[in-house]
């Protein structure tokens, strides 16, 4: 016995798994490189920014006392 409905969703999820696969999604060394530096650019930045949760004020007294002395 074959079920329509369960064929057709079978063949949908063969095809999902196949999606980009080989050439259509590869990168190059340096394109996969120039990705990687810029998500760690990008979670540096949120680090410097981001506030220490124990001290929160203490970035701003660390500028204060660099910039009397």
């Amino acid at each position: 016995m074959s079920d329509p409905i369960h064929d057709y969703l079978a063949e949908i999820g063969r095809k999902g798994g196949a999606a980009g696969r080989g050439s259509a999604k590869a990168r190059t060394s340096e394109q996969a490189r120039a990705a990687v530096q810029a998500r760690w650019a990008r979670t540096k930045r949120k680090k410097r920014r981001k506030p220490s949760r124990h001290n929160p004020g203490a970035d701003r007294m660390a500028n204060e006392k660099g910039e009397k002395e």
